[in-house]
């Protein structure tokens, strides 16, 4: 008789077992309970997880009494997460993912783990929620496991998330990635310390000075409001830095303590600016060869196209021509404070042929540019963030009817836009994801 090499193994078929559960049956000889909640299944099938069959097997007071007591999950995860043994899938939920995933650890079930990892990995960012996040976030940090739209939830939506209590159980990488993270660039400065000082309350026991004074220092204490930093020298274990004490001394109390700068052409070199820092008195000479250096052949530098990044940052937009006839834009940045400049290649994903980029304005991390289509009335707005050595944007929404004439973005992800026609201003709000139109007249004088 022939024969394959391979062993195939039957599937068990549960459909009589199930339905001795479903009915109670005396050959379920296992009790199961949680709370005043209790249910009957079958040893031998329970036996598949290891904390049954290592429970059954031992001297445990429950291998003689048949009844085990669960103290995670609840009634109704429990008693799916049981017949998972039997066969059914479980009903995942945003609200119950959670409990599903500690009973898979407690009990020791890996196809379990592994069933909820794929379902996460469907997540989408529509489906998140504030508090699904705060969740999904907890249980990522305990059982070290990823979820693909997590991030760039709390990206979007760290100025709601920030507030949430939850936040102050994160672990101190994932902290510092709140606080340092590239793409959270547009939350201020003074609501990432102030959360750092609630975490640091939390977390006394297990922190040390040295490692609050390095985060402390990478932070730049002039945008720190004055009475942020009247609050925290006063408070452990911040009232044992220097650092804080020295920026509240030299805090000026001239008005805001963002750098104002002045930009003007340099009449003479073209393409050269020379930047007034208003607030510290000091001059700086823009040089479109230190921006570019080696990346660019052939560099337009427009005053139009320039503008703050930060309260000490300043980025110019820039154009090479290429062989198509179009031309290939990056950001370059330069920071007064430091002396450092860095090129970002700006890439925008699905753009029509033959466009450029028409407006640009970035606060922080988060940048915005638009496109106007030559051939008809219609405007694309894109969105990203700076990474690493590029720019990547994404058409955020269009404007059908009339081109955009002026946008611009603040700190706060608010971005303004003004059409052709002048005669209203659409504001969208990054965080929020909402779209506002005001009506609005302007005077030219």
């Amino acid at each position: 008789m022939e024969f394959e090499n391979t062993v195939t193994r039957p599937i068990p078929d549960y459909t009589l077992l199930k339905m001795e559960v479903t009915q109670q049956s005396k050959s379920c000889d296992i009790k199961v309970k949680s709370g005043k909640w209790e249910k009957l299944y079958h040893s031998c099938v329970l036996a598949k997880s290891p904390f049954f069959e290592h429970m059954m097997c031992s001297k445990f007071r429950e291998s003689s009494t048949g009844t085990v007591e669960l103290s995670v999950g609840t009634p109704a995860t429990i008693d799916q997460t049981l017949m998972f043994l039997y066969g059914e899938e479980p009903k995942l939920t945003l609200k119950n993912i959670e409990s599903f995933v500690e009973l898979a650890e407690f009990l020791m079930l890996k196809n379990l783990k592994s069933f909820c990892m794929k379902w996460l990995r469907g997540v989408s960012v529509e489906q998140l929620t504030d508090d699904s996040c705060m969740s999904l976030l907890q249980l990522s940090t305990v059982y070290n496991i990823t979820v693909p739209y997590l991030i760039k939830y709390i990206d979007a939506h760290l100025m709601s998330l920030i507030h949430n209590p939850q936040l102050i159980s994160l672990d101190k990488p994932s902290v510092e990635y709140i606080l340092f993270g590239k793409r959270l660039g547009y939350v201020p400065v003074d609501e990432k310390l102030k959360y750092f000082e609630r975490w640091c309350q939390c977390h006394m026991d297990t922190i040390s000075l040295q490692w609050v004074k390095e985060i402390v220092q990478k932070f730049n204490l002039h945008d720190v409001s004055k009475n942020i930093l009247e609050d925290l020298v006063q408070r452990p274990p911040f009232d044992g830095l220097d650092c804080l004490k020295d920026a509240l001394m030299n805090y000026s109390d001239s008005g805001s303590n963002m750098h104002k700068v002045l930009l003007m052409p340099d009449g003479v070199v073209k393409n050269c600016f020379w930047g007034l820092d208003l607030q510290q008195k000091h001059w700086y000479r823009i040089d479109p060869s230190y921006l570019t250096g080696k990346y660019m052949s052939t560099t337009v530098l427009s005053l139009k196209k320039a503008g703050l990044r930060t309260s000490s940052e300043m980025y110019f937009v820039n154009f090479r021509k290429i062989r198509d006839g179009g031309k290939r834009s990056s950001i370059s940045c330069l920071n007064f404070v430091t002396g450092e400049s860095n090129m970002y290649r700006v890439v925008l994903e699905f753009k029509p042929p033959c466009c450029d980029i028409k407006h640009f304005t970035m606060a922080g991390d988060l940048c915005f540019a638009c496109i106007n289509i030559n051939d008809d009335s219609r405007s694309l707005v894109y969105a990203g963030h700076v990474g690493r050595k590029s720019i990547h944007l994404s058409q955020l929404f269009s404007l059908r009817k009339g081109k955009i004439y002026k946008m611009c973005v603040n700190e706060l992800s608010e971005l303004a836009i003004i059409p052709n026609s002048k005669d209203y201003v659409l504001l969208y709000n990054f965080t929020e994801l909402s779209l506002t139109k005001k009506n609005i007249r302007i005077s030219f004088v």
